[in-house]
């Protein structure tokens, strides 16, 4: 019984002769009273009681999203604020038993955050990712939505099914692509997908611009041509190609780089070191002569002083470079035709290379559900919401990466955008990344930046004997325990 409601059954419950002596306080007072009761005027009538008070009202669930304050106040693009400013809003306003709030965390702060508040069980309710599935699963971060989809009779076929793969991830047998479920898409991409270029530097060097048939023989003679010291003092002004715009390191960004070649840092069931193998090696002599026998390539100190990829793109001291659909942001920052400043830029899906293979690994962004979360089916409705079409089609126009949700894909604002249109066409060519079986591939990622960076300033030639000592130096990670 609630309290109120003890509250007035006592005010409504009349007292006895005997309980009325007994709280009065003892015999003598009881005889008084009964002596005085014949000539004591009648007892007042009792005063009714108050009516039951109303039940408390109950107000919306609150729902903590977690969001990567990158989306924000990415400077080269519209980003996808628009998920946060409208399309969340909507949702509050039609819902009134659940109501989302919104908690930037800076992207390099997000992942130990989020690590910290799970530990200590103070956490919110949905989460951001990338690639971190096992990690999230594995530390108990992520609740596995299965049972949840289920309940729901939530429909999965509106997402692009290698999207849906990616998510799986078994954390009793560290095997991905299998077991339960642990985020919805919002992003899908085929990784490093795209050659991006500079039109003005192919006109003026009178080079036709690459197609989707384009390969990688063809890339070679491309920057050769277009690859020009204008000043006469041995440096190029305006280089060819850039295959790796960042110069960075890891199972992804070097296995992208040597697939078309037929290169793998291991095999896909992820237990045999293969960088050592004759395609490996053979793909990152390609791509170390880019820089030091043809000179074609800006080696890592010269993209450093000219102020990065993107810079040397708009400035046109840059025809050529390969990277994800995040890499054509900075387009939309281009000045109008006819004002100062303004370069014709576009882009084709990457080659194909001798291997058959684009060397375009999957990958998306998702969101998923704290493990902790106290309202985990309030929690499903929000990130149904953020993960919807409406939320899909924010984020492609606002970062020009394409939508998990397939109907998207058609939408006729999305196919007005040529750029973003190329970016959908590529993540037909996406493949499934390998991963290490025991689930340390953030150990290999870190031996890769730490052994290969050497291959950037000429320090390290890509020779045999070098990559047998790496190979031997990875298979020793492989054969580890599982992480």
């Amino acid at each position: 019984m609630g309290k109120e409601e003890r509250r007035a059954g006592i005010l409504n419950k009349r007292l006895t002769r005997r309980e009325l002596l007994k709280g009065a306080g003892g015999a003598g007072l009881a005889l008084g009273l009964g002596a005085l009761a014949g000539c004591a005027p009648p007892a007042p009538a009792p005063a009714p009681a108050p009516p039951p008070a109303a039940p408390a009202e109950v107000g919306p669930t609150v729902i903590k999203v977690y969001v990567n304050a990158n989306f924000f106040i990415e400077p080269d693009a519209f980003t996808e604020a628009q998920v946060w400013t409208v399309h969340v809003p909507e949702f509050n306003k039609a819902r009134k038993d659940i109501q989302i709030i919104v908690e930037p965390v800076s992207r390099d702060e997000y992942t130990p955050k989020v690590l910290m508040m799970a530990a200590s069980g103070d956490i919110g309710d949905v989460l951001w990712g990338t690639g971190s599935i096992p990690m999230w699963a594995k530390n108990d971060v992520l609740l596995p939505l299965d049972d949840l989809i289920a309940e729901d009779n939530f429909d999965l076929s509106v997402y692009d099914p290698t999207a849906l793969k990616i998510l799986q991830f078994d954390p009793t047998t560290n095997k991905w692509y299998v077991g339960p479920l642990w985020g919805l898409p919002n992003t899908f991409n085929a990784g490093v997908q795209m050659l991006y270029w500079n039109a003005d530097i192919f006109k003026a060097a009178g080079v036709e611009l690459p197609t989707e048939d384009t390969t990688y023989d063809d890339i070679l003679e491309m920057a050769k041509r277009l690859t020009q010291d204008i000043d006469g003092d041995g440096t190029p002004d305006v280089w060819g190609f850039l295959p790796s715009p960042y110069h960075a390191h890891g199972i992804f960004w070097d296995g992208s780089m040597i697939a078309p070649f037929g290169g793998e840092i291991f095999n896909f069931e992820g237990t045999e070191a293969r960088i050592n193998s004759p395609e490996s090696v053979a793909a990152f002599q390609w791509l170390y002569d880019l820089e030091r026998k043809y000179q074609v390539a800006p080696p890592k100190d010269v993209v450093s002083a000219l102020g990065g990829y993107k810079e040397m793109h708009m400035k046109s001291k840059l025809a050529l470079y390969r990277n994800g659909p995040w890499g054509g942001m900075h387009f939309r920052l281009i000045p109008p035709e006819g004002e100062e400043g303004h370069v014709e830029a576009g882009g084709v899906p990457t080659p194909v290379g001798p291997s058959g293979s684009r060397g375009t690994f999957a990958s998306c962004e998702w969101w998923g559900i704290a493990k902790a979360s106290k309202h985990p089916k309030e929690a499903f409705e929000a990130l149904k919401w953020i993960t919807d079409y409406d939320s899909n089609k924010y984020r492609a126009l606002g970062t020009l990466v394409p939508p998990a949700y397939l109907a998207v894909r058609e939408d006729p604002e999305v196919l007005a955008d040529p750029l973003l249109t190329v970016n959908i066409k590529a993540v037909e060519y996406a493949e499934l990344p390998y991963h290490a079986a025991n689930g340390r591939d953030s150990e290999i990622n870190t031996l890769l930046g730490q052994e290969l960076s050497g291959l950037d300033t000429g320090e390290q030639e890509p020779t045999q004997a070098f990559f047998d000592q790496l190979a031997a130096k990875i298979q020793d990670i492989l054969d580890q325990p599982p992480a």
